[in-house]
């Protein structure tokens, strides 16, 4: 569950309503059980948009160095990178 979003310094309380924007950081409550599914999905979409799995993107992590990466490890935050 998306349960707040920082966007351009500001901090919004989703409604079932908002949409979420290229450059939204989150903060997510999951279980355990799902947080790697969550942050998949969200790497996946954020790389492809909505219909990412159509195109084969499954959000898996990049290895260190791989372009957008810079060795990142995968306990740090997911940011969704602005497109364009």
């Amino acid at each position: 569950m998306v349960t707040f979003i920082v966007r351009e310094g500001e901090s919004i309380v989703p409604r079932h309503d908002t949409v979420l924007r290229a450059g939204d950081e989150l903060l997510l409550i999951t279980t355990p059980a799902v947080r790697d599914a969550a942050e998949r999905r969200l790497r996946a979409v954020g790389r492809r948009g909505r219909p990412a799995r159509w195109f084969g993107e499954r959000g898996e992590i990049e290895p260190a160095g791989a372009p957008g990466r810079a060795g990142r490890s995968p306990d740090e935050r997911t940011v969704i990178p602005p497109s364009g």
